[in-house]
């Protein structure tokens, strides 16, 4: 392995070698092990790894390389089969949770459903002596994030049913696609409730 600005040999960084030829950081330290050269970042912490060209294909060229690289595309072929089932039974529990939002959300004016997001409180708890934000001047866009992340995780067993797939192979692609999902069935609930349109009015 080399420290230094030599450019004269045609190189290729790791994350090429990742994202571009196949590889995974396993193929890359059996058949490249140490890399060629060590460059650090520009402007940025850290360094880059590079491999010399010929040495990558010269190792492509190896049955023992091939045979390794197939069986990382079987196992990400097979990962991503198990994300997709994983997360569209994510997403059919996210559909079932749209009855369960909608009758805490009819419970709660749209003013009570902020002031539950900022505060944790319950539809049903008292407020009136405490003391809240200010509602007329804190950020539209951000009161309605803090109002589906709040009735995505107090107003339904979304944490729970999340609790169930953490770890496994292929769960944040399950999450994202499932989280996608409730947030969508939550905006428009909110929606629907009004809570957009009364901060839209809340100054007028």
């Amino acid at each position: 392995m080399a420290d230094s600005d030599d450019d004269e040999v045609p190189m290729l960084p790791s994350a090429a070698l990742l994202e571009s030829r196949g590889w995974s950081r396993t193929l890359i330290k059996k058949h490249l092990d140490e890399p060629d050269l060590v460059k650090k970042r520009f402007k940025q912490p850290g360094v880059i790894h590079l491999f010399s060209l010929e040495r990558v294909l010269d190792a492509e060229a190896q049955p023992t390389f091939q045979r390794d690289l197939e069986k990382v595309a079987r196992r990400r072929h097979t990962g991503r089969q198990v994300a997709l089932q994983r997360g569209e039974a994510l997403q059919e529990k996210a559909r079932s949770y749209e009855p369960q939002i909608a009758t805490w959300l009819e419970r709660a004016t749209p003013k009570k459903i902020l002031l539950c997001s900022l505060q944790g409180w319950v539809p049903n708890g008292s407020y009136a002596t405490a003391q809240v934000p200010n509602l007329m001047t804190t950020n539209a866009e951000y009161l309605l994030r803090l109002a589906r992340n709040y009735v995505r995780h107090e107003c339904s067993d979304w944490d729970d049913t999340w609790t169930g797939y953490r770890g496994l192979p292929g769960c944040q692609e399950s999450y994202d696609l499932a989280r996608t999902k409730i947030d969508q069935a939550v905006d428009a609930l909110l929606e629907r409730r009004g809570v957009a349109k009364w901060l839209d009015e809340r100054n007028k």
